[in-house]
């Protein structure tokens, strides 16, 4: 491919990415979604992806959540540290009832690649106990400007 063909490629597979995503988001089938966006992120390592709000595993299990975690696999793939009050509003302001799910999102896609969002950046401190400063200094804001190349 030519440099505009594969831009637009990778433009492509960046929406078919997202539109999967936002799919599970929503309640969709998240097994054959997550697994259909796996194969784009797979064909286009080039393409960066933020998972959105944790995949909003708002019921279920762990193991039905499985395949969202595979995408930690891909070294490109990021996720969001969101809408836990969402998940749990009763649990506020540290929902640490939580804490179990989010420290396995963390252990499986590492410090490097998860980005904190919204609520307050004391949660990243509650949910990351036991890790490192600069660690949990990369998910309160340092991991989204490598991500958007702005450090």
């Amino acid at each position: 491919m030519r440099g505009g063909e594969e831009a637009r490629a990778t433009e492509r597979a960046a929406d078919v990415v997202l539109e999967v995503l936002d799919l599970v988001e929503i309640g969709g089938p998240v097994d054959v979604a997550v697994r259909d966006a796996g194969a784009a992120i797979a064909a286009f390592p080039g393409c960066k992806v933020l998972i959105d709000h944790m995949c909003n595993p708002k019921s279920g299990m762990i193991w039905e959540y499985g395949d969202v975690l595979d995408l930690a696999k891909y070294p490109n793939v990021y996720m969001k540290m969101s809408s836990l009050g969402y998940m749990a509003p009763q649990d506020g302001p540290d929902y640490q009832s939580l804490i179990p799910y989010t420290r396995r999102v963390i252990k499986e896609f590492g410090p490097d690649r998860m980005v904190w969002s919204g609520d307050s950046p004391h949660i990243a401190d509650v949910h990351m106990k036991g890790y490192s400063a600069a660690d949990i200094a990369k998910v309160k804001g340092g991991n989204l400007q490598k991500l958007l190349n702005w450090a």
